[in-house]
């Protein structure tokens, strides 16, 4: 485990403690809007993932789009 920088697009930052940047993502994403594209940062090497996810007529999450970011 370790810890990752939740970043949302026009949102104030935060750190989550996860196994992968999917998992950081899943556990905050429920706060945001599915189209709120959310990079979590990984700060010992500095790549950032963006997630988006895709959701059900019934509001139930189907897809963790994922769309490959830049880091140092």
């Amino acid at each position: 485990m370790k810890d990752y920088i939740i970043a949302p697009e026009g949102c104030r930052w935060s750190t989550e403690t996860a196994t992968t940047p999917e998992t950081a993502y899943s556990s905050v994403c429920c706060w945001y809007l599915p189209d709120t594209r959310i990079a979590v940062i990984d700060p010992d090497t500095g790549h950032a993932d963006i997630f988006t996810r895709t959701l059900d007529r019934a509001g139930n999450m189907v897809k963790i789009n994922a769309a490959k970011g830049g880091g140092k």
